[in-house]
């Protein structure tokens, strides 16, 4: 895909799949990747690298918040601490992650936001899905004016989700945004 080549994505959860599969497939295509794997206190740093290295960010996808598969626990057993750590790594993280790419963006007059989560899990997993998800389709209402594309992906699989990055990722992506794309080979059951 020769039009991202030359373009600067922040890959944020690059230390596991899917994070780690989708930088690889992104590099392959001549994309200038940054990995975070540092965790949220390194957003600002992480990002002044990227446009202090390449001059640019143009992709942001946040890997991070695609959760480990865990035991599922019923909704009367779930504990504060279990539901603050899967806030703060999911849609917490992801809004820092966006509002220290948003200048970058702004200024080039575009951006793809891409945000990956898992499909089904317990009533935590399924809270933080429903966050990802209004968070994306408010900034996209938001930063469209900007040529900021934000979207996301949903799917139960770790792997083989570089094209669809690479799509979401792409300027022919652009009259996609606030979509919630769903990518697992069609084992996807609605949530409730």
């Amino acid at each position: 895909m020769k039009q991202l080549q030359e373009k600067t994505a922040v890959v944020t959860g690059a230390d596991r799949e899917p994070g780690r599969g989708i930088a690889q497939y992104l590099a392959r295509l001549g994309v200038k990747v940054i990995c975070d794997t540092a965790g949220q206190e390194q957003i600002r740093a992480v990002v002044q690298k990227a446009a202090e290295c390449f001059g640019s960010v143009d992709i942001l996808l946040n890997a991070a918040g695609f959760l480990p598969e865990c035991p599922s626990v019923p909704a009367e057993a779930v504990r504060q601490e279990e539901l603050n750590t899967v806030w703060i790594e999911g849609p917490a993280a992801a809004l820092l992650w966006m509002q220290e790419c948003f200048p970058y963006m702004k200024a080039q007059g575009e951006g793809r936001i891409i945000h990956l989560i898992r499909s089904g899990g317990d009533v935590s997993a399924v809270m933080v899905q429903g966050a990802v998800r209004a968070l994306t389709g408010a900034a996209a209402v938001e930063w469209e004016r900007y040529g900021i594309c934000v979207n996301c992906v949903v799917s139960s699989k770790a792997k083989g989700l570089g094209p669809v990055a690479a799509f979401l990722g792409g300027p022919d992506s652009r009259f996609y945004s606030g979509k919630c794309l769903v990518s697992d080979g069609g084992s996807y059951s609605v949530l409730p």
